[in-house]
């Protein structure tokens, strides 16, 4: 049985400057750290024992996650541009108010919100060759951090569904929300938990 793990970025500067996140490359908040180290001090217990591997977009928010939630286990993260947030076009660098006010209507999975933005399809297509090696590759237990729009794609390539029923769908959490995926004997696709917020709330005993 394959396992997978995905991991929602804790909280970083974009949560609270205004400032759109998508490519921008913002670093957690003092809370977001402490989020992700909580994260990784629970999911501790029940990755002892086996071989993870871990990967991560290589922007700031998601591979410090990455980090801080992987050092209690001794794992380092495998950067991969291919994670990146949904690309936001001339909406990069600058304000969620200007986003809302110039946001243009999305209809289909092949509209783009502003100019040079990536379409949804566009995005899943690119999330697409990473899931699929994921998928394919020998590795049993796997740990993938990204953001709220790339793991929304991945958990939609994961069950197998068309561009248009993914868009139809939400397959995200929260920030540092935690998500437990499986591949059974029979290779059925399994969400098992998703978005769970628990593990970056408490404290580890």
């Amino acid at each position: 049985m394959k396992e997978i793990i995905t991991i929602q970025h804790a909280e970083s500067e974009q949560h609270l400057n205004g400032m759109v996140g998508s490519w921008t490359d913002w670093p957690l908040t003092a809370k977001g750290r402490r989020m992700a180290e909580n994260v990784g001090r629970n999911l501790k217990p029940y990755l002892d024992g086996k071989e993870w591997v871990m990967y991560s977009s290589d922007l700031l928010r998601t591979k410090q996650t990455a980090e801080c939630a992987g050092a209690p286990s001794g794992l380092t993260p495998i950067l991969r541009r291919e994670l990146r947030e949904h690309f936001f076009g001339e909406a990069c660098g600058k304000t969620m108010q200007w986003f809302y006010e110039n946001i243009r209507p999305v209809n289909t999975v092949d509209d783009r919100m502003f100019e040079g933005a990536e379409t949804w399809r566009e995005l899943l297509e690119r999330v697409r060759p990473f899931a699929e090696e994921i998928l394919a590759s020998p590795d049993e237990h796997v740990i993938v951090v990204a953001h709220c729009d790339s793991l929304r794609a991945f958990h939609a390539i994961f069950l197998g569904l068309t561009p248009e029923d993914s868009d139809r769908v939400r397959l995200y959490s929260a920030p540092a929300g935690v998500s437990f995926l499986s591949v059974d004997e029979d290779g059925r696709r399994i969400i098992n938990r998703l978005g769970d917020l628990s593990y970056a709330v408490k404290e580890a005993d």
